[in-house]
């Protein structure tokens, strides 16, 4: 497998084609033949099994053991990879695909055009402008540091620790205005790489990034359906951000918040501003109220990381998912190896073949690694459930589908009913103070990060779009904060700013649309799976656990892949083919209720632009004029 030779290969690939093809253009003939193409796409999916197989190979070696020789065999083979795509990608448009009576080879064919990306039309050039670039940004975020005085200089991770521990006021604004001097200086690149970015794509027949990123969901209005979902969220987010506001202000001082509604972004926990889970024990509503220490519990009952996982590998089993493979137990890395350099992200790993899965991961013995845990198991059983589809089709329905499913889990693993299933508790209280705190956490943690995401993706698709020069990056990106958000800066800004390139997900390049759609999925799943369970009572009560019925219809709907449309797969799991906030709002419904009532004499929402006067250069001063903050304000301009 690894003497494999990618002209060996593509010789392979097109053996049926080539007589009739050669020294012609894409653009000149276009094949109708049905038998041919499916020589073409079985011929197709036979080799690239085979390259993603040796490139993951490869890929693993270096991610577990990042020396210069993996790394440059690494890249070789993904070289290969891509070229294959690439030329894959070219002979399928030969093709009249579109005319083809069979609907399957049809969308095989997309997929394999799809599957090239920016790799879809012989550019070299631009592709490697384009790799170094990205490198050079990821670089050069990733080396950026603020030195606080008396304190040591400190990359990203050392200064989100403060933001996330530290209450200081002053010491929080240092550390947040700090991290954005340290990164000021990638607008130019990032500038530069959306202009080639741009190139490469409109080169592969999209107009801009944004489209080809759009794109590969299925969802004809995409950007209206972003923003009509982001809509139907205002009621519970305002109602959260009011709480959060007012317990924040008695916290820090009412002097340090403009009148204009807005929270100031540095008290936020988080370095970016995009995650409020952080905030969970500054504004916890029931101090008082029981609550179970999973984590404690974990270390009086002696689990170890291996039980973690088997407790993850448990949850799907009850549904009657396959158990986890041999390979995955004995070549996944659980821990931090001792003598060679990793990167400690956790990962999983599909190597193409059926059977070799892993997870890649640094595992502590706590709740929030048995949640990791959960999750990146839940990632395998997805790879597991859809192993007997052609290449093409072996991923989720969209995007979102993976991680939806894999954090669907979540949601029956934190109740007590499940926390009495596996042994970590004995009797399941019943107090509503409990709920609500428990809520209000997973609202901060799954609810308040959305806003944000629209934020940042709104801004990214008018910037890929061209409606925003480079001098108004940071006006726009503020506008955008300003009104989606409810957040503020906490000292003026500038066009000499570049915060975008605060965010890790700007400067990688990253989409974040993803984590928004997953978000949602996973409750309306949550919701439709909980009454094939017979569930009875409040959807936040509700353990998935041991049901079969559940797992009958996870893995009718998980089998699938990318073979069919998204919506026909959405109708599996829920009996409908379109995306709903509603049941992430009724799962959250004793939440809002208590919300309101905590937020009876609070202004709620906040004005459409950002204040005028910043509290913290002007302490004493005022809104010129107060009247733009209304009490129920809340509006998305179209796109």
């Amino acid at each position: 497998m690894s003497g494999c030779n990618s002209g060996v290969i593509l010789a392979n690939l097109i053996f049926g084609v080539l007589v009739l093809i050669q020294g012609v253009t894409t653009d000149s003939i276009k094949i109708q033949n049905e038998e041919t193409a499916l020589e073409f796409v079985v011929d197709h999916d036979e080799t690239y099994k085979v390259l993603w197989n040796m490139f993951y190979k490869s890929a693993w070696e270096y991610s577990t053991n990042a020396t210069v020789d993996n790394e440059i065999r690494m890249n070789k083979l993904s070289s290969r990879l891509s070229n294959f795509d690439r030329e894959a990608a070219r002979f399928a448009k030969m093709f009249d695909f579109k005319k083809f009576s069979n609907s399957t080879l049809k969308r095989q064919f997309i997929k394999i055009i799809e599957r090239s990306g920016l790799y879809a039309e012989d550019q070299p050039e631009l592709l490697e402008k384009i790799t170094m670039i990205q490198s050079d940004l990821s670089n050069a975020y990733r080396e950026a540091y603020y030195c606080l005085p008396r304190e040591n200089c400190l990359h990203k991770n050392g200064l989100e620790k403060i933001m996330k521990n530290s209450r200081d006021n002053d010491e929080l604004l240092a550390v947040w205005e700090g991290w954005r001097h340290a990164t000021v200086n990638l607008k130019a690149q990032f500038t530069t790489l959306v202009v080639y970015l741009n190139e490469a794509v409109q080169n592969s027949g999209y107009t801009n990034i944004a489209d080809w990123w759009g794109g590969v969901y299925e969802m004809p209005y995409f950007r209206n359906d972003i923003t009509r979902l982001f809509q139907e969220l205002g009621p519970l987010y305002q109602e959260i951000h009011a709480y959060t506001r007012r317990r924040l202000m008695s916290l820090y001082g009412s002097n340090l918040f403009p009148l204009s509604g807005h929270i100031p972004a540095h008290l936020l926990g988080s370095l970016e501003g995009g995650s409020s889970d952080e905030l969970y024990n500054l504004i916890e509503p029931f101090p008082n109220a029981s609550r179970v220490n999973i984590t404690k519990i974990m270390v009086e009952q002696n689990v170890n990381i291996s039980l973690m996982y088997r407790l993850a590998e448990d949850f799907y089993v009850s549904l009657g998912m396959e158990p986890m493979t041999q390979e995955f137990w004995e070549k996944s890395m659980f821990v931090r190896p001792s003598t060679q350099p990793v990167e400690c992200g956790p990962s999983t790993w599909d190597f193409g073949d059926g059977k070799d899965y892993r997870i890649k991961a640094c595992t502590q013995i706590d709740e929030k690694n048995l949640i990791m845990a959960h999750q990146e198991v839940g990632h395998i059983v997805y790879y597991q459930s859809y192993k007997l589809q052609d290449a093409v089709f072996r991923s989720g329905a969209n995007p979102a589908f993976q991680d939806a499913f894999a954090k669907l889990v979540t949601l029956s693993m934190n109740t007590p009913e499940h926390h009495q299933k596996v042994g970590f508790i004995s009797a399941i209280s019943k107090e509503t103070e409990g709920d609500i705190n428990y809520l209000l956490r997973l609202a901060l943690d799954k609810v308040a990060v959305l806003p944000y995401v629209y934020s940042v993706e709104h801004w990214r698709w008018k910037v890929f779009r061209g409606m925003v020069s480079p001098s108004d990056f940071n006006k726009e990106w503020w506008k955008n904060r300003c009104l989606f958000e409810g957040i503020t800066p906490p000292v003026s800004r500038s066009d000499q700013d570049f915060d975008s390139g605060a965010h890790y997900h700007v400067t990688s390049n990253m989409p974040l649309i993803k984590q928004f759609l997953s978000t949602i999925l996973q409750f309306q799943w949550q919701e439709s799976l909980c009454k094939v369970a017979g569930h009875q009572g409040d959807v936040h009560r509700c353990n998935l656990y041991g049901s079969k019925a559940v797992g009958d219809v996870l893995k009718k709907a998980l089998s699938l892949g990318s073979s069919q449309p998204w919506s026909k797969v959405m109708k599996i799991l829920t009996g409908q083919t379109r995306i709903s906030v509603e049941p992430l709002l009724r799962f959250f419904d004793p939440l809002l209720l208590w919300l309101k009532e905590q937020n009876k004499e609070e202004n709620i929402g906040w004005a459409r632009s950002c204040p005028s006067i910043i509290p913290h250069a002007h302490p004493s001063a005022t809104l010129d004029n107060p009247n733009k903050y209304l009490r129920f304000f809340y509006v998305v301009p179209s796109l």
